[in-house]
């Protein structure tokens, strides 16, 4: 089937698994590869007004971009995909960008990070996203700790751990409020 889509670049469901290729990349930390790809669907996916395809694009390239160190273009990029998604109806891809708007904050301006991540959580709970309220707050531990606010992630992540939670999941949350806790103390 790959082989036969090959054949066929500016097909819908092939910019789609573009968009997804870049994100796999992203996340395995192959962050020019994540911006590569991702900036060929965006050629090809703004050709044919793909929006929620763009902006899946474009907040893979923000997060690639802060990753690999341009945290302005790569913070700016990600508030351009909140608004265009938001614009669009597209609260998922929205709260994707704003959590890896988040967890890049957490080092440069860990006040506006943890705001951020409190207002994540909210959202992923009347949305009832549980997985995106056990990232905003395992990537809200360090930017809590970092502005004397702790408690907060220690409260939530007790809360959330109190909950039925996949096993990695709760091993990921733990290791998050762990680490944090660990670099208080030092």
């Amino acid at each position: 089937v790959v082989d036969e889509l090959a054949d066929e670049p500016d097909e819908p469901v092939v910019i789609e698994l573009d968009a997804l290729l870049a994100r796999a990349y992203s996340v395995g930390e192959q962050a020019d590869r994540a911006m590569e790809v991702a900036n060929r669907v965006l050629v090809r996916a703004e050709r044919l007004d793909l929006v929620p395809v763009i902006c899946r694009a474009l907040a893979t390239k923000g997060s690639a971009l802060m990753n690999s160190g341009h945290n302005y273009e790569g913070m700016n990029t990600l508030r351009g995909v909140i608004g265009l998604a938001e614009s669009r109806g597209l609260a998922e891809i929205a709260m994707r960008a704003r959590i890896s708007l988040a967890a890049g904050l957490g080092h440069r301006d860990p006040v506006e990070a943890l705001a951020m991540d409190r207002t994540l959580l909210e959202e992923a709970r009347r949305s009832g996203l549980r997985v995106a309220a056990i990232i905003a707050v395992g990537n809200g531990a360090e930017a809590a700790r970092t502005v004397g606010d702790g408690d907060w992630a220690a409260t939530e992540a007790g809360a959330l751990l109190a909950s039925d939670i996949e096993r990695e999941d709760r091993i990921w949350l733990l290791a998050q409020i762990g680490r944090a806790s660990c670099r208080e103390r030092v």
